[in-house]
């Protein structure tokens, strides 16, 4: 898709741009007015036009603050990014555009001085552990110094190159408008070396900017009448409307009373927003669509580590179907988790037998169940050592080509377990389900922070998210992210509470992670920095010159 940028208002002088808002005003007033001396008349017709020409208004009102499209409803192969900027967000480029034009100078820096006035923009800066007073105080003096300024026929090329970026920003963070803080992240990202200096000087890179705008966007998200989320899967919900629906559109589903005894109904904690957010793992969340929506053998075994998200992707699903952003052949169906402690315990061969196959006989009854069995291994253990294994009962549901079954498992138990039963594995299609990539545990744990913030009563900055990341997946292997990293996260919270600190920084962090691994962080990165700034020095004896020269070149440029 190619975006561009157009506005008309770019091609307006100041006194031009006045009267068009003026003439808009007026439009508006005269509209009210009359939708008021309308919905009085004595004719019907007159009444009846009063009354829609009052819904108009009141839609346009409902509308104020947004842009004229959502991100997502911009149609064509070329997207005009303009139509989904707020007002904000416009009138902060076309004042820095205009003042460029006029004054000279640096665009960028016209652009992030109308936007340090934003709230929005100033909150993300604390977030990135910078003071904005002093962020302000810096960007005026680096603009004072600055000898750059840009060309007149160059500078609607400027602009239009930064509202690209900022709706890029705001595509990938699932925005719904460009906003003024997703122009502030565009700027990190610009080849302007003054910029760069600003950015540099307060220890930000570009990533930083991009993902610590979801700070701000919590922020609003949550104000006024929003109930902020108890738990992460609520992020999934909100602000959205829920669709409630009891029953399929047909009213053929039965009812599933043994079922229900020995399940979790993961579609009911999906409507009631309880589930459902999950950052990362597309390829394998697709792939479970995929399998599960076809017809013939529609099941799916979810392999992977415990903790490296198997269960976060089964609840997608289940927020995906109750929203009907699925296939239709999974439309009205209901997700369900057996649970295996209720089905296995206090049961003979004999008793197991009759409740798995009084289940069996509930799920082809029901006809829209779709059946999630966690740790499916343990369904290959046989009672005592000797006897059937209760896979044996449950297979021929598995077997049955309009019950998607998908189940989890570790590959170790893959391995010990499931691949000596063929006949049960020739029934799935496998999904390798991988550890989520540092970046992604980082975005993860921006949403966490937040409810980390309520809990413990501190405010979570980036870079404590940050290191919390790059420790954990540094020292504490043994659990993939995001979870050792959330681990870490709260832990260091909790510190943070106890020694009465208001914020949580990433100094705090190593303190703690130092304290769980006994190892003495702080030390060792310090003494590679030292390496690494005297990498000239001629008496340097290191064996491995090489790497050092490649981490110098990232650390410093």
């Amino acid at each position: 898709m190619d975006f561009y940028f157009k506005d008309p208002r770019f091609s307006f002088s100041v006194y031009g741009d006045s009267i068009v808002r003026i003439i808009a005003y007026s439009a508006y007033v005269f509209a009210g007015a009359t939708a008021f001396v309308l919905s009085f008349s004595d004719i019907s017709r007159l009444r009846f036009s009063g009354f829609l020409l009052s819904l108009f208004l009141v839609d346009r009102l409902l509308q104020l603050g947004r842009g004229e499209r959502a991100l997502g409803l911009l149609p064509g192969e070329q997207t005009n990014v303009a139509r989904s900027f707020t007002p904000r967000a416009l009138r902060a480029l076309l004042t820095a555009f205009r003042k460029t034009g006029a004054t000279g100078g640096n665009f960028y820096f016209n652009l992030l001085l109308e936007l340090l006035n934003d709230e929005e923009v100033r909150h993300v800066l604390e977030r990135l552990d910078a003071n904005p007073k002093e962020f302000l105080d810096k960007a005026l003096a680096i603009a004072g110094e600055a000898k750059r300024a840009h060309a007149k026929d160059a500078l609607m090329g400027l602009a239009e190159d930064a509202a690209v970026r900022s709706y890029r920003n705001a595509a990938l963070l699932s925005e719904s408008y460009v906003e003024p803080r997703n122009l502030f992240a565009s700027l990190g990202e610009v080849d302007d070396p003054d910029i760069t200096k600003l950015f540099y000087l307060f220890n930000i890179s570009p990533g930083d900017a991009r993902e610590a705008v979801l700070f701000s966007r919590h922020k609003k998200l949550f104000s006024g009448l929003h109930r902020f989320p108890r738990h992460i899967g609520e992020f999934a919900h909100i602000p959205r409307r829920r669709r409630i629906r009891v029953m399929n559109r047909a009213w053929t589903a039965r009812p599933t009373p043994l079922l229900d005894s020995l399940s979790e109904d993961l579609s009911a904690l999906a409507e009631r927003g309880e589930i459902g957010f999950l950052v990362g793992h597309e390829r394998e969340y697709e792939a479970l669509l995929r399998t599960i929506a076809k017809p013939g053998k529609p099941n799916a075994i979810l392999i992977g580590e415990a903790g490296a998200g198997k269960s976060t992707i089964i609840a997608r699903l289940a927020h995906d179907m109750v929203k009907d952003k699925v296939p239709k052949t999974l439309f009205d169906k209901r997700l369900i988790s057996l649970e295996l402690s209720g089905l296995l315990s206090d049961a003979d061969e004999k008793e197991m037998s009759a409740r798995i196959q009084e289940v069996a006989r509930e799920i082809r009854n029901a006809g829209n169940i779709v059946l999630v069995i966690p740790d499916a291994h343990d369904l290959f253990k046989a009672r005592s050592g000797k006897g059937m294994a209760p896979i044996d009962f449950l297979l021929p549901v598995v077997r049955e080509d309009g019950i998607p079954v998908i189940c989890e498992s570790t590959p170790r138990d893959v391995k010990a377990f499931i691949e000596p039963r063929s006949d049960f594995l020739d029934q799935f299609e496998k999904v390798e389900v991988q550890e989520i990539s540092e970046e992604e545990a980082m975005r993860y744990l921006v949403y966490e922070s937040a409810i980390i913030e309520r809990e413990f009563s501190v405010f979570v900055t980036w870079k404590a998210i940050r290191r919390a990341v790059s420790l954990a997946h540094r020292y504490f292997r043994n659990r993939p992210l995001p979870g050792s990293a959330g681990d870490l996260l709260k832990q260091a919270a909790a510190s943070a509470r106890e020694g009465k600190t208001k914020k949580l920084s990433e100094e705090i962090v190593v303190r703690v992670a130092e304290q769980i691994s006994k190892i003495p962080i702080q030390r060792a990165e310090g003494g590679e920095v030292e390496k690494l700034l005297n990498l000239e020095e001629p008496n340097l004896e290191e064996p491995n010159l090489e790497e050092l020269r490649k981490k110098k070149f990232i650390m410093f440029h």
